[in-house]
């Protein structure tokens, strides 16, 4: 019953996890679209890598509530490692949102109203949801594992 409840909890992590970082990404993008209007950058190549580093970490940011108890408390490295690795997922799933949307469009699916921004908002949003899923099914199998990797573990569950 107690693992069930662990999957129940990062199942509503997740769910929360990705409606935060779907707001992140998106505050995220329109401020690096303002910083791009306000500052006068003209070259396609610097929106694209404003667009996709903002909303991937914009996304990253939020994203880090499917990891529940993983936050600053804890080890400084661990810690450090989940942003980088939560950080690396939103951007491969903003670049992966936006090289779909620019030019990979499907006629029944896609609607012409959503561009590249939006595209790349959603594909972070995923990235990091799918990375944070990931690591608390990893969590949730360590857990279970755990009492089988000790050669004790049979005794000291109080079986003797």
């Amino acid at each position: 019953m107690q693992k069930l409840g662990l999957v129940i909890g990062v199942g509503a992590r997740a769910v929360l996890g990705i409606g935060i970082a779907l707001v992140f990404s998106t505050a995220a993008v329109v401020l690096a679209r303002l910083i791009y209007l306000f500052f006068g950058l003209t070259a396609w190549n610097t929106w694209l890598a404003m667009l996709v580093v903002s909303g991937g970490i914009g996304a990253a940011a939020g994203g880090m509530v499917i990891l529940g108890n993983a936050g600053p408390s804890s080890r400084t490295f661990k810690f450090l490692a989940l942003v980088w690795l939560m950080a690396v997922a939103g951007i491969a799933g903003a670049l992966g949102g936006f090289s779909f949307g620019d030019g990979r469009q499907v006629q029944c699916c896609a609607r012409p109203d959503m561009g590249p921004a939006a595209y790349s908002t959603i594909g972070a949003t995923l990235g990091v949801a799918g990375a944070g899923v990931f690591l608390g099914g990893l969590r949730i199998v360590w857990g279970l594992l755990k009492p089988f990797s000790s050669v004790n573990s049979y005794t000291d569950a109080g079986h003797d």
